[in-house]
Parts: structure tokens; sequence; C-alpha cells
């Protein structure tokens, strides 16, 4: 499984439309793809009408492989599922943070969707925290997209530092 990460640190670059474009091009493409919302905000589900599960919060996220399993949705879309975010994914540094293994949970728990899919696209919240580390340590490919704008520019700049 490929695992492609949409991220930046800076909101409002379009972060989520490269993520769901990728994942439906992907899909169409005849692959097996998984769009994993890891926002608190739910965009990449509001698109595709698919509302987030609830029994899936941020601790289980990195612990139950079983429940992280039974929130991936289908969506209208032939070959493309979709796991969709909630409100408790605000909390994954916190939860993150007192784990063992804190800056490598994400890729394992992902392992557990490694033979269901040949591609993963990560739609990623804006910020440098744990997780970012998480989808650093995860991702194949980090995709950032950048608006002509000296904010954005400058945000990619950190980025590079942070890296």
């Amino acid at each position: 499984m490929k695992i492609i990460a949409c991220y930046s640190n800076k909101g409002g670059v379009g972060k989520t439309a490269t993520s769901v474009n990728l994942a439906y091009v992907s899909a169409m493409k005849g692959y097996r793809t998984l769009l994993c919302d890891l926002d608190p905000q739910g965009a990449s589900g509001f698109y595709f009408r698919i509302k987030p599960s609830k029994k899936l919060a941020s601790t289980a996220f990195f612990d139950d492989v079983g429940k992280l399993v039974s929130a991936i949705r289908a969506s209208d879309y032939e070959n493309l599922d979709l796991l969709p975010a909630n409100l408790t994914y605000r909390d994954f540094d916190i939860f993150l943070s007192r784990m063992k293994n804190k800056r490598s949970r994400l890729k394992k728990s992902l392992q557990a969707v490694d033979k269901d899919y040949q591609v993963l696209i990560l739609d990623c919240p804006p910020n440098i925290s744990l997780l970012s580390e998480n989808v650093f340590k995860a991702a194949d490919k980090v995709v950032v997209p950048v608006i002509p704008s000296t904010l954005s520019v400058r945000t990619l700049e950190q980025l590079y530092i942070f890296f």
C-alpha cells in the first residue's frame, strides 16, 4: 500500500480539495483507494456526504484496529472508501503524547488496512505537531499544496526547516 499525505501547516491552501481529487483519480484508475481524513473539521467526509463514526474516538484510532476498520465507509464511487474524521481528532496529539512509540503510531494503525487498499490518501490538519511527525513517518510521499501568496510560501519554508 502506498501512502500519500496532503499536508501543510497552513490552512486554506487546498489540502482537502487535493486529497479528495487524488483519491478520486486513484480510484478511477482502478486502484483500491482509502481516503483517511485526519482533520477534525471532517471536510473530506462532507465532500462525499459521509458522516463520521462516533465510535472511532481519537484513542481508539491508535489502539483499536477493529474500531478503525469498522469506521471505514464506502463512497458512491467504485474503489473509493473513506475513513471520515470526527471532532475528537482534535485531541490526537494529547493521546499520542501518552503512548509508547508515539512518533510511529499512525503507521502502525494504518497497517490494519494494508492488504485491503493499494493507495491510502491522508487529508491532514493544518499544524506542526506530534501527529505531523506521525504523518511524515507513515507517508511514502507528501504533497504540499501552496497558493501563490507570501504567507503560503513562508509556511512552506517553515516546513522545510521542520523536515
